[in-house]
């Protein structure tokens, strides 16, 4: 099946993330095989039912690209119950949950797929990843060690890895992990984010630009990579190039409130404190209940302050 997603976990300040290429829901052809499979199984006495399911988790789908996250859990609920077996339609559910950030919903529906399907390593992959979001590292690596001992080639769990050893402050080892899933899939760009990101906090912005850049030439759309650039650049005084590459990610992503806080930043270092707190009134707008709330308004009152008003 053709599914990634990006998650992410957060740090204070301006924020540039590690992310993991995530299986979402699935494409077409995929759909069209799971009904195929579900034929074959029910038998055509049972088509009728097949067809329903089928037919529910494909408006779950649709209403997940649609971004009706509650509708596409509705549907998927729908299919499990006509399909109590209905693998796929657990992992979907799952990952929907933890776009929702129900972590505990989401962990549960993966562990019925794995349940249902032991050697399903893209739900492996996809537990552990919920895991982080818990910073429950320890369940987190033994998902992806698990995986590599199905599927010892697979750059999801070497990126996974990495992820979770650059959390808890082994970046060289997480540097090793990146670089392994990197080497079995030279495309990855969220790995060579994640690897750009490992640098940049060994204070080492040269190398994290680079890998930022491979990001972005193999993804192009790639907003956070264009954020986590800015950031480098930042850090070694460019803030010009710093302001178009955040520019770049705002435009991508428009709804991103870190994005403004971020540009709020360079723009104070440039000077230009009118426009920073354009940025972070806007940051504030989009997001008002942001986990650093305090540390945003906090530099919004000093540069008011600052300005008089």
């Amino acid at each position: 099946m053709n599914k990634k997603i990006m998650q992410k976990a957060a740090f204070m300040a301006i924020m540039a993330v590690w992310i993991i290429s995530f299986p979402a829901c699935s494409s077409n052809a995929a759909v069209k095989q799971e009904s195929d499979n579900a034929y074959e199984e029910k038998g055509d006495q049972d088509k009728a039912a097949a067809d329903q399911t089928v037919e529910y988790y494909n408006q779950g789908l649709i209403y997940y690209e649609e971004g009706d996250f509650d509708l596409a859990i509705a549907e998927f609920t729908k299919a499990i119950r006509l399909d109590p077996d209905y693998a796929w339609a657990y992992h979907d559910r799952a990952y929907i949950y933890a776009e929702k950030g129900d972590f505990d919903r989401a962990i549960k529906d993966y562990t019925e797929v794995i349940r249902l399907e032991p050697n399903n390593v893209l739900a492996i992959v996809n537990r552990g990843i919920t895991y982080i979001d818990k910073s429950d590292f320890d369940r987190a690596m033994a998902d992806f060690d698990h995986a590599l001992r199905l599927e010892p080639e697979n750059a999801w769990a070497y990126n996974g890895r990495g992820i979770v050893y650059a959390e808890i402050g082994d970046l060289d080892r997480a540097i090793v992990e990146y670089n392994e899933a990197i080497r079995l899939d030279p495309d990855y760009a969220y790995a060579h984010n994640n690897l750009g990101k490992a640098y940049a906090k060994k204070g080492e912005p040269d190398l994290a630009i680079s890998n930022y850049t491979k990001a972005i030439r193999l993804d192009p759309d790639y907003a956070w990579a264009y954020n986590n650039r800015g950031y480098a650049y930042f850090e070694k005084g460019d803030i010009d190039k710093a302001i178009l590459d955040i520019n770049e990610a705002i435009r991508l992503d428009p709804d991103k409130a870190w994005f403004y806080n971020n540009r709020g930043i360079f723009f104070k270092e440039k000077g230009d404190l009118n426009k920073a707190i354009l940025d972070w009134e806007t940051s504030l707008r989009i997001d008002p209940c942001d986990e650093n709330i305090e540390a945003i308004a906090d530099m919004l009152e000093e540069a008011r302050l600052e300005r008089g008003w």
